[in-house]
Protein backbone atom coordinates (compact mmCIF):
# COMPACT_ATOMS: atom_id res chain seq x y z
CA UNK A 1 0.00 0.00 0.00
CA UNK A 2 2.64 2.23 0.60
CA UNK A 3 3.63 2.30 -3.10
CA UNK A 4 0.96 3.87 -3.98
CA UNK A 5 1.55 7.16 -2.85
CA UNK A 6 4.13 9.54 -4.14
CA UNK A 7 7.20 8.73 -1.60
CA UNK A 8 7.04 4.79 -1.78
CA UNK A 9 9.45 3.30 0.59
CA UNK A 10 11.89 0.25 0.24
CA UNK A 11 10.96 -3.48 -0.31
CA UNK A 12 13.98 -4.54 0.95
CA UNK A 13 13.53 -8.07 0.51
CA UNK A 14 12.54 -7.44 -3.13
CA UNK A 15 15.78 -5.37 -3.70
CA UNK A 16 13.37 -2.39 -4.71
CA UNK A 17 14.64 0.87 -4.17
CA UNK A 18 12.69 3.74 -2.04
CA UNK A 19 11.26 6.04 -5.47
CA UNK A 20 10.29 9.56 -5.07
CA UNK A 21 6.93 10.23 -7.50
CA UNK A 22 7.27 13.90 -7.16
CA UNK A 23 9.62 15.73 -10.04
CA UNK A 24 9.46 18.80 -11.46
CA UNK A 25 10.36 19.68 -14.46
CA UNK A 26 8.60 22.43 -16.32
CA UNK A 27 11.22 24.76 -17.46
CA UNK A 28 14.14 23.40 -15.80
CA UNK A 29 15.25 20.33 -13.71
CA UNK A 30 14.37 20.54 -9.87
CA UNK A 31 17.16 18.63 -7.64
CA UNK A 32 19.94 18.99 -5.11
CA UNK A 33 22.21 20.75 -7.81
CA UNK A 34 21.86 24.02 -10.30
CA UNK A 35 20.75 22.93 -13.22
CA UNK A 36 19.76 24.83 -16.81
CA UNK A 37 17.11 27.60 -15.98
CA UNK A 38 15.02 27.31 -19.47
CA UNK A 39 12.58 30.54 -20.07
CA UNK A 40 8.87 30.06 -18.52
CA UNK A 41 6.43 27.80 -20.71
CA UNK A 42 4.54 31.19 -21.28
CA UNK A 43 7.76 32.41 -22.74
CA UNK A 44 8.41 29.32 -24.61
CA UNK A 45 5.08 29.59 -26.07
CA UNK A 46 5.91 32.96 -27.46
CA UNK A 47 8.48 31.70 -29.29
CA UNK A 48 5.98 29.70 -31.44
CA UNK A 49 8.59 27.49 -31.98
CA UNK A 50 7.51 23.80 -31.14
CA UNK A 51 11.18 21.91 -32.47
CA UNK A 52 12.45 24.74 -29.94
CA UNK A 53 10.76 23.32 -27.22
CA UNK A 54 11.53 19.73 -27.94
CA UNK A 55 15.03 20.81 -28.09
CA UNK A 56 14.64 22.18 -24.68
CA UNK A 57 12.53 19.49 -23.52
CA UNK A 58 15.43 17.08 -23.95
CA UNK A 59 18.09 19.02 -22.21
CA UNK A 60 15.93 18.94 -19.51
CA UNK A 61 15.37 15.25 -19.56
CA UNK A 62 18.85 14.93 -20.02
CA UNK A 63 19.53 16.42 -16.91
CA UNK A 64 16.80 14.79 -15.02
CA UNK A 65 18.30 11.46 -15.27
CA UNK A 66 21.95 13.08 -14.55
CA UNK A 67 20.35 14.34 -11.16
CA UNK A 68 19.01 10.15 -10.91
CA UNK A 69 22.40 9.03 -11.64
CA UNK A 70 23.57 10.74 -8.63
CA UNK A 71 21.47 8.46 -6.45
CA UNK A 72 20.76 11.25 -3.75
CA UNK A 73 17.73 14.61 -3.77
CA UNK A 74 15.14 12.12 -4.66
CA UNK A 75 14.59 12.72 -8.54
CA UNK A 76 12.83 9.88 -9.92
CA UNK A 77 13.04 9.24 -13.93
CA UNK A 78 9.41 11.10 -14.29
CA UNK A 79 8.77 14.78 -14.74
CA UNK A 80 4.99 16.47 -13.42
CA UNK A 81 5.05 18.24 -16.90
CA UNK A 82 3.92 20.21 -18.91
CA UNK A 83 1.08 22.15 -17.54
CA UNK A 84 -1.46 22.09 -20.18
CA UNK A 85 -3.65 23.82 -19.26
CA UNK A 86 -5.82 26.47 -21.00
CA UNK A 87 -4.89 29.86 -18.82
CA UNK A 88 -7.60 31.95 -19.29
CA UNK A 89 -8.48 33.85 -15.26
CA UNK A 90 -6.04 36.48 -15.23
CA UNK A 91 -6.59 35.55 -10.87
CA UNK A 92 -4.62 32.09 -11.37
CA UNK A 93 -1.24 32.50 -9.99
CA UNK A 94 -0.23 29.73 -12.37
CA UNK A 95 -0.39 30.54 -15.99
CA UNK A 96 3.25 31.22 -16.14
CA UNK A 97 3.39 27.66 -16.43
CA UNK A 98 0.95 27.12 -19.26
CA UNK A 99 1.82 28.12 -23.11
CA UNK A 100 -1.45 30.52 -23.21
CA UNK A 101 -4.93 30.79 -23.79
CA UNK A 102 -4.80 28.85 -27.22
CA UNK A 103 -5.53 25.16 -27.32
CA UNK A 104 -4.42 24.60 -30.94
CA UNK A 105 -1.03 25.99 -30.05
CA UNK A 106 -1.23 24.40 -26.43
CA UNK A 107 -1.38 21.43 -28.11
CA UNK A 108 1.30 21.29 -30.42
CA UNK A 109 3.85 22.94 -27.70
CA UNK A 110 3.04 19.90 -25.09
CA UNK A 111 3.84 17.11 -27.85
CA UNK A 112 6.74 18.66 -28.66
CA UNK A 113 7.69 18.95 -24.59
CA UNK A 114 6.07 15.23 -24.25
CA UNK A 115 8.07 13.59 -27.12
CA UNK A 116 11.26 15.56 -26.43
CA UNK A 117 11.23 14.17 -22.43
CA UNK A 118 10.10 10.69 -23.03
CA UNK A 119 12.64 10.53 -26.34
CA UNK A 120 12.21 8.40 -29.45
CA UNK A 121 10.36 5.00 -28.00
CA UNK A 122 7.60 6.19 -25.72
CA UNK A 123 7.66 2.31 -24.49
CA UNK A 124 11.28 2.43 -23.21
CA UNK A 125 11.20 6.44 -22.37
CA UNK A 126 14.25 8.40 -20.89
CA UNK A 127 11.28 10.62 -18.45
CA UNK A 128 8.18 10.02 -18.53
CA UNK A 129 6.07 13.16 -18.82
CA UNK A 130 3.13 13.51 -17.07
CA UNK A 131 0.71 16.28 -18.17
CA UNK A 132 -1.35 18.17 -15.88
CA UNK A 133 -3.94 19.24 -14.23
CA UNK A 134 -6.71 17.18 -16.11
CA UNK A 135 -8.74 18.74 -16.18
CA UNK A 136 -10.46 22.08 -16.52
CA UNK A 137 -8.23 23.67 -14.24
CA UNK A 138 -7.29 27.18 -13.94
CA UNK A 139 -9.65 29.17 -11.80
CA UNK A 140 -8.00 31.08 -8.64
CA UNK A 141 -5.80 29.76 -6.16
CA UNK A 142 -7.96 30.01 -3.55
CA UNK A 143 -10.81 28.12 -4.46
CA UNK A 144 -8.67 25.15 -6.10
CA UNK A 145 -9.22 22.95 -3.42
CA UNK A 146 -13.48 23.08 -3.30
CA UNK A 147 -14.44 24.09 -7.04
CA UNK A 148 -17.04 23.05 -8.85
CA UNK A 149 -16.52 23.69 -12.56
CA UNK A 150 -19.55 23.86 -14.38
CA UNK A 151 -18.44 23.55 -18.52
CA UNK A 152 -20.85 23.13 -21.71
CA UNK A 153 -19.80 19.97 -23.30
CA UNK A 154 -18.98 22.64 -26.43
CA UNK A 155 -16.34 23.88 -24.50
CA UNK A 156 -15.22 21.07 -22.93
CA UNK A 157 -14.57 19.08 -26.37
CA UNK A 158 -12.98 22.42 -28.09
CA UNK A 159 -11.17 24.48 -25.28
CA UNK A 160 -10.39 22.01 -22.50
CA UNK A 161 -9.51 18.70 -23.67
CA UNK A 162 -7.87 19.00 -27.00
CA UNK A 163 -4.24 19.33 -25.48
CA UNK A 164 -4.82 16.34 -23.07
CA UNK A 165 -6.09 14.23 -26.09
CA UNK A 166 -3.10 15.33 -28.41
CA UNK A 167 -0.77 14.57 -25.11
CA UNK A 168 -1.60 10.64 -24.61
CA UNK A 169 -2.74 9.80 -28.74
CA UNK A 170 -0.37 11.95 -30.44
CA UNK A 171 2.79 11.80 -28.17
CA UNK A 172 1.85 8.74 -25.81
CA UNK A 173 2.44 10.78 -22.56
CA UNK A 174 3.25 7.80 -19.97
CA UNK A 175 1.47 9.21 -17.28
CA UNK A 176 -1.11 11.99 -16.72
CA UNK A 177 -2.00 14.41 -13.84
CA UNK A 178 -5.51 14.91 -12.40
CA UNK A 179 -6.78 18.38 -10.71
CA UNK A 180 -7.87 19.29 -7.43
CA UNK A 181 -11.36 20.88 -8.83
CA UNK A 182 -14.52 19.38 -9.48
CA UNK A 183 -15.70 19.06 -13.08
CA UNK A 184 -20.01 19.20 -13.72
CA UNK A 185 -19.71 17.78 -9.78
CA UNK A 186 -17.34 15.16 -9.65
CA UNK A 187 -14.02 15.62 -8.43
CA UNK A 188 -11.20 16.27 -11.16
CA UNK A 189 -9.44 12.53 -9.44
CA UNK A 190 -13.33 10.63 -9.23
CA UNK A 191 -14.35 11.61 -12.49
CA UNK A 192 -16.16 8.72 -14.17
CA UNK A 193 -16.25 10.71 -17.61
CA UNK A 194 -13.17 12.17 -17.82
CA UNK A 195 -10.70 9.09 -16.03
CA UNK A 196 -12.87 6.34 -17.81
CA UNK A 197 -14.80 7.70 -20.86
CA UNK A 198 -12.25 9.90 -22.27
CA UNK A 199 -8.57 8.75 -20.89
CA UNK A 200 -8.85 4.82 -20.63
CA UNK A 201 -11.47 4.42 -23.00
CA UNK A 202 -11.84 6.39 -26.06
CA UNK A 203 -8.18 7.64 -26.03
CA UNK A 204 -6.71 4.39 -24.90
CA UNK A 205 -4.34 5.28 -22.59
CA UNK A 206 -2.03 2.38 -20.36
CA UNK A 207 -0.07 4.63 -18.34
CA UNK A 208 -0.64 5.53 -14.95
CA UNK A 209 -2.65 8.46 -12.87
CA UNK A 210 -1.11 10.53 -10.38
CA UNK A 211 -3.09 13.01 -8.18
CA UNK A 212 -2.10 17.14 -7.74
CA UNK A 213 -0.59 17.31 -4.19
CA UNK A 214 -3.60 16.85 -1.46
CA UNK A 215 -6.45 16.31 -4.52
CA UNK A 216 -7.34 12.70 -2.92
CA UNK A 217 -7.92 14.20 0.48
CA UNK A 218 -9.87 17.06 -1.01
CA UNK A 219 -12.50 15.15 -2.68
CA UNK A 220 -13.40 14.25 1.15
CA UNK A 221 -12.12 17.19 2.83
CA UNK A 222 -12.56 19.92 -0.16
CA UNK A 223 -15.33 18.89 -1.92
CA UNK A 224 -17.78 16.91 0.57
CA UNK A 225 -17.79 14.27 -1.90
CA UNK A 226 -16.63 11.12 0.40
CA UNK A 227 -17.58 10.92 3.64
CA UNK A 228 -14.46 10.16 5.18
CA UNK A 229 -10.38 10.21 4.55
CA UNK A 230 -10.74 5.91 2.98
CA UNK A 231 -13.79 6.45 1.23
CA UNK A 232 -11.80 9.55 -0.60
CA UNK A 233 -8.82 6.91 -1.63
CA UNK A 234 -11.51 4.55 -2.54
CA UNK A 235 -13.51 6.40 -5.06
CA UNK A 236 -9.99 7.78 -6.08
CA UNK A 237 -8.62 4.56 -6.99
CA UNK A 238 -11.51 2.64 -8.45
CA UNK A 239 -12.12 5.63 -10.57
CA UNK A 240 -8.70 4.98 -11.86
CA UNK A 241 -5.71 6.71 -9.74
CA UNK A 242 -2.62 5.00 -9.22
CA UNK A 243 -0.24 7.15 -7.28
CA UNK A 244 -1.40 9.73 -4.91
CA UNK A 245 0.69 12.85 -4.20
CA UNK A 246 0.28 13.84 -0.41
CA UNK A 247 1.55 16.47 1.67
CA UNK A 248 1.70 14.49 4.53
CA UNK A 249 3.78 11.92 3.56
CA UNK A 250 6.50 14.10 4.73
CA UNK A 251 5.39 14.21 7.71
CA UNK A 252 3.35 11.24 9.01
CA UNK A 253 3.48 8.49 6.27
CA UNK A 254 1.98 6.00 8.13
CA UNK A 255 -1.25 7.85 8.75
CA UNK A 256 -1.62 8.49 4.84
CA UNK A 257 -0.78 4.18 4.39
CA UNK A 258 -3.91 3.34 6.88
CA UNK A 259 -6.32 5.50 5.21
CA UNK A 260 -5.70 2.54 2.33
CA UNK A 261 -5.68 -0.01 5.12
CA UNK A 262 -8.89 0.79 6.48
CA UNK A 263 -10.55 1.30 2.81
CA UNK A 264 -8.90 -2.39 2.33
CA UNK A 265 -10.54 -3.41 6.15
CA UNK A 266 -14.33 -2.18 5.08
CA UNK A 267 -14.36 -3.56 1.53
CA UNK A 268 -14.52 0.01 -0.24
CA UNK A 269 -11.27 -1.38 -2.18
CA UNK A 270 -9.81 -4.91 -3.26
CA UNK A 271 -6.97 -6.79 -4.06
CA UNK A 272 -7.48 -6.01 -7.56
CA UNK A 273 -7.91 -2.56 -7.41
CA UNK A 274 -4.74 -2.28 -5.73
CA UNK A 275 -3.01 -4.37 -8.40
CA UNK A 276 -3.98 -2.69 -11.00
CA UNK A 277 -2.30 0.41 -9.06
CA UNK A 278 0.60 -1.53 -8.61
CA UNK A 279 0.85 -3.40 -12.34
CA UNK A 280 0.67 0.25 -13.80
CA UNK A 281 3.65 2.22 -11.30
CA UNK A 282 5.93 -0.70 -11.28
CA UNK A 283 5.38 -1.24 -15.06
CA UNK A 284 6.59 2.20 -15.62
CA UNK A 285 9.65 2.01 -13.57
CA UNK A 286 10.71 -0.52 -15.42
CA UNK A 287 9.54 0.97 -18.84
CA UNK A 288 11.90 4.11 -17.48
CA UNK A 289 14.94 1.80 -16.86
CA UNK A 290 14.77 3.14 -13.27
CA UNK A 291 14.85 -1.26 -12.22
CA UNK A 292 16.66 -3.21 -13.73
CA UNK A 293 18.77 -0.71 -15.78
CA UNK A 294 19.15 -2.94 -19.39
CA UNK A 295 23.07 -2.10 -20.57
CA UNK A 296 22.09 0.38 -23.32
CA UNK A 297 20.61 2.37 -20.27
CA UNK A 298 24.51 3.91 -18.94
CA UNK A 299 23.84 7.03 -16.35
CA UNK A 300 23.89 10.24 -17.39
CA UNK A 301 27.48 11.66 -16.14
CA UNK A 302 26.81 14.68 -14.18
CA UNK A 303 29.09 17.07 -16.60
CA UNK A 304 25.19 17.10 -18.76
CA UNK A 305 24.06 19.44 -15.69
CA UNK A 306 24.01 22.40 -16.88
CA UNK A 307 26.41 21.62 -19.94
CA UNK A 308 27.67 24.20 -22.46
CA UNK A 309 25.45 23.45 -25.18
CA UNK A 310 22.23 23.52 -22.28
CA UNK A 311 22.95 27.08 -21.75
CA UNK A 312 23.78 28.13 -25.19
CA UNK A 313 19.98 26.74 -25.86
CA UNK A 314 18.54 28.52 -22.53
CA UNK A 315 19.81 31.47 -24.34
CA UNK A 316 18.79 31.05 -27.58
CA UNK A 317 15.20 30.19 -26.34
CA UNK A 318 14.91 33.30 -24.45
CA UNK A 319 15.88 35.49 -26.64
CA UNK A 320 12.86 33.58 -29.34
CA UNK A 321 10.68 34.35 -26.16
CA UNK A 322 10.97 37.96 -27.05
Amino acid sequence: LGQLVNVAPAIERLGIPAYNWWTESLHGAIGPLPTTNFPEPIGLAASFDAPLVRQVASAISTEVRALHALGSGGVGLDTWAPNINIFRDPRWGRGQETYGEDPWLTARLGVAFITGMQGKDPERPDVIATPKHFAVHSGPESTRHSANVFVTPHDLEDTYLPAFRAAIVEARAGSIMCAYNRVDGQPACANEPLLQQRLRGAWGFKGYVVSDCDAVKDIAEGHKYAPDAAAAVAVALKSGVDNECNTAVWSSAAAVRQRYRDARERGLISDADIDRALVRLFSARLRSGELGVPASRAPVPVSEIGAPAHRSLALRSAVESL
